[in-house]
């Protein structure tokens, strides 16, 4: 399942935001998008869940475990 908050983005434009937010530039490959990907009502019908963080806030979390 694909989780988005509704706001469109396009994978260099994430790709970008992750770098920056974790100072680094990891490898990447821009495959077609699957069918239903990015439906921003699905996982909270199907589980009951929004996104709460930006992007941005998303992409370095990880990191400062």
């Amino acid at each position: 399942m694909s989780i988005s908050t509704g706001k469109g983005s396009t994978v260099p434009g994430m790709m970008k935001t992750f770098s920056n937010a974790v100072r680094r530039d990891p490898p990447y490959e821009v495959v077609p998008q699957r069918k239903g990907a990015g439906v921003p009502t699905r996982a909270d019908e199907e589980l009951g869940w929004k996104a709460g963080m930006t992007l941005e806030a998303a992409s370095g979390e990880p990191w400062k475990r």
